[in-house]
């Protein structure tokens, strides 16, 4: 498929975006996006890196455990499709949501006993879920066509980022899992999650593209001025914006609802990225709280076993975070796309993951390339959602895939635990085979949408699926025609 715009001229939104300077408004949206995922990391690889001495304090078997980091998912999952479902409220949600994951953290370190921490974990995962993905979207809108592969893939170095600083904080703090100092570390985590509810409270905006899209003009129409140094925008301008923004067919002809999620012209999309989330839940989110555990099989029962765990974490956070940067810029490869960089990450897990068995004094390089490349294709494929769906449904999109892939992360606990038990290497087999079907899948998307601007895909994609069941119908009708002579002669007697 080309991508060029089907009306022969720059939608006019497209045109002044791409052109304009790097504004505070584009700043706001990075620094929201960075500190949102930062706070994301630190909550959901707080069981991860401190999964010994959490066990110890809370004293939960190994399936308990597994079961007990399952919470933050569920929570996201209900937030993630909570907030598709309010996008009209997007700023309200960045301001406030924040202000819970603080609230409950802290509650968090002052009762940290069984029944309070899985409340505490559910509601921490519903507030994230609720507005880390907006933040993601509204980011993706506000930036230019050109970069938006680097930008959506770079900024989830901060998500592994703050697993790093989670790793380091224990490495210095309690480098043997002392128990006693677990309270400490959580109290420490609050430094960073206080700056977040900060700057969200005050610099939280939604997009010029989204607010004009709702109908609040004078706001959207503020912010493109202000993007763009211009005192005016001329009443023409305005009118060419409000088009291309409301009224194209990508916007008119959906609506905000499950259904057209799996309607005749995205159902094969939507289903591919469907698996891709579930393969992506093993090979990231399930080999993360698999670690813990593999280490503790490589290590045995010795005297430093863990240290040498805390040690391992810190390498392999180091080696992903490392890892993600190379694939920002290769993510800006204009041959190679975003289905192009699916494929070589889906490949290099698989690989990965498969050697990472095979050799003990290696397990934290390869792990740490595993995870790296599998972050990488996480990045790729929520960069994917975002650009593929239309105005109307991206919020949805997002939140309701995204809350299926919380849903598989708590199945990938659990089938994990039970696999590593009969055998540690089946895990790692399983995300292997896994990782090579969605690589195939992958190949196999219809569109890739590498530099195409926000809802031109769609518009596109929806016109051609209009001609071929336009064409479908007329082939068929002509068919018919041909196939019953009777009911022609019938008609020309009856004119």
């Amino acid at each position: 498929m080309e991508n060029k715009n089907p009306s022969n001229k720059p939608a006019i939104i497209r045109e002044i975006k791409d052109n304009a300077p790097f504004s505070n408004y584009q700043i706001y949206s990075y620094i929201t996006t960075v500190l949102s995922l930062l706070v994301m990391g630190l909550e959901f690889n707080l069981y991860s890196n401190f999964n010994i001495p959490l066990k110890s304090k809370l004293t939960l078997s190994n399936l308990e455990s597994q079961l007990f980091q399952s919470l933050i998912y569920l929570g996201f999952s209900f937030g993630s499709i909570t907030g598709g479902t309010m996008s009209t409220e997007r700023t309200t949600i960045l301001k406030y949501a924040p202000i819970f994951v603080l609230f409950f953290h802290i509650l968090m370190y002052f009762l940290l006993t069984e029944i309070p921490m899985i409340i505490f974990r559910i509601l921490i995962g519903l507030s994230l879920g609720s507005y880390v993905p907006i933040a993601i979207t509204i980011f993706a809108e506000y930036r230019n066509t050109y970069f938006r592969g680097f930008n959506l893939i770079f900024i989830w170095f901060f998500y592994i980022l703050s697993s790093f600083i989670e790793s380091l904080l224990c490495f210095i703090i309690m480098p043997n899992y002392e128990e006693k100092r677990l309270e400490v570390l959580i109290l420490l985590l609050i430094i960073f999650i206080f700056p977040s509810v900060i700057f969200h409270f005050n610099y939280s905006y939604d997009s010029p593209r989204h607010l004009i899209f709702l109908g609040e003009n004078h706001e959207g129409f503020e912010i493109i001025k202000s993007i763009n140094k211009r005192t005016t925008i001329s009443e023409d301008e305005k009118h060419q914006i409000t088009n291309d923004i409301f009224n194209n067919i990508a916007n008119k002809n959906v609506e905000n609802k499950l259904r057209y999620l799996l309607s005749q012209n995205n159902e094969r999309t939507t289903i591919i990225l469907i698996y891709l989330l579930f393969t992506i839940s093993f090979s990231f989110i399930g080999l993360q709280n698999l670690i813990p555990l593999t280490k503790q099989i490589i290590y045995g029962q010795l005297p430093d076993t863990n240290k040498k765990i805390v040690i391992s974490q810190l390498m392999i956070n180091c080696i992903c975070c490392i890892g993600i940067i190379p694939f920002s810029f290769i993510a800006e490869i204009n041959k190679l796309g975003r289905k192009g960089l699916m494929i070589i990450c889906f490949i290099g897990t698989c690989l990965f993951s498969c050697f990472s068995i095979f050799n003990n004094l290696l397990y934290n390089v390869m792990i740490g390339c595993c995870l790296s490349f599998s972050l990488t294709s996480f990045a790729v494929t929520f960069a994917f959602i975002i650009e593929f769906y239309c105005m109307r449904l991206r919020d949805l999109a997002l939140g309701f895939l995204i809350m299926l892939f919380m849903f598989f992360c708590i199945l990938s606990n659990v089938i994990f635990y039970f696999l590593h038990n009969k055998n540690y290497k089946i895990p790692y087999y399983v995300i292997s085979i896994c990782s090579l079907i969605a690589a195939f899948l992958s190949y196999i998307l219809p569109f890739d949408t590498g530099n195409n601007p926000l809802d031109l895909l769609y518009m596109i994609h929806y016109q051609q699926f209009s001609e071929s069941k336009s064409n479908s119908n007329s082939t068929e009708e002509e068919n018919e025609d041909e196939s019953n002579p009777i009911s022609g002669s019938k008609d020309d007697n009856d004119i």
